[in-house]
């Protein structure tokens, strides 16, 4: 278990527990290796979100300065992508999505005390802004997604709500700003607290994270919305049992694999289920 006052080296792969303590990463059964070689450089960036590209490379966004770095596969390279077109625009980016060619950025607008959201689309080798979405969006934004449509959905905390913005443009509530709390209910008729995150599964089923709620929901491809976990509680509970009867506070991030596993991050924890649902 990491918790938020942990710290891993990746040159001496020693754990350090905040309490004095030191740990080796081969004491723990070798489960903690860096994932990328960071470079000195590039250290102090302070990221906030990463995905992964086709080719392996991650993208990272990084909150504060409107900066984003690329990872290759080799681990010794991180290459600044150029912010020319970026400053000024999002000075916060929160959460990226990757697509083939290009990445689709959301996050806080141009200036540090602006709190209105933004999302656009980068193109990665024109270096330029494919395309922005006009919606002036009035409270932070804190996730972004595409589905296999191309519309992409947007978090939007204290809305309650998560948008599905189309390739046309036109937007739409996708889940929230409703009053229902029963599985089975219309998504945009359900009851979110505050949304923090929204990814797709590789089956097209959507997972949202209702971080104020402590609860995640799934959007089935009919858009009905169930209860996948969570028992509402802001309390750590339920490790081995029925997810839908932990307690998950206040759930942020959150990961569909291939095998329709799912990883939620919430707090200092990580939890992780099975596909059954």
């Amino acid at each position: 278990e990491l918790r938020h006052h942990h710290w891993f080296d990746p040159d001496t792969k020693v754990l350090y527990m905040g309490d004095g303590r030191r740990i080796q990463a081969s004491d723990v059964g070798g489960i903690l290796e860096p994932v990328r070689n960071i470079p000195d450089s590039t250290r102090r960036f302070w990221s906030s979100s990463m995905d992964q590209m086709p080719d392996g490379s991650l993208i990272v966004a990084g909150f504060g300065g409107s900066s984003l770095l690329r990872y290759y596969q080799n681990g010794d390279s991180a290459t600044y992508i150029p912010d020319s077109t970026l400053i000024g625009t999002i000075h916060q980016p929160v959460d990226v999505d990757a697509l083939n060619d290009s990445i689709v950025l959301v996050g806080v607008g141009s200036t540090m005390d602006d709190d209105a959201g933004d999302v656009l689309a980068y193109n990665l080798h024109s270096r330029q802004i494919a395309h922005r979405y006009a919606k002036q969006w009035t409270n932070r934004l804190y996730s972004v997604a595409e589905k296999n449509d191309g519309s992409i959905l947007v978090a939007v905390p204290l809305d309650g709500k998560v948008y599905k913005i189309g390739t046309d443009g036109s937007y739409s509530i996708f889940a929230g700003g409703g009053s229902n709390t029963a599985s089975g209910s219309n998504a945009n008729t359900l009851f979110l607290s505050g949304p923090s995150n929204a990814r797709i599964c590789p089956d097209g089923q959507v997972l949202i994270a209702d971080g104020l709620g402590n609860r995640i929901w799934r959007i089935d491809l009919d858009g009905k919305a169930y209860l996948f976990a969570g028992n509402g509680q802001n309390s750590v509970s339920g490790d081995g049992g029925s997810a839908v009867e932990a307690g998950i506070p206040g759930p942020r991030g959150i990961w569909c694999d291939q095998n329709l596993n799912t990883y939620v991050a919430q707090g200092p924890n990580v939890s992780s289920q099975d596909p059954s649902y």
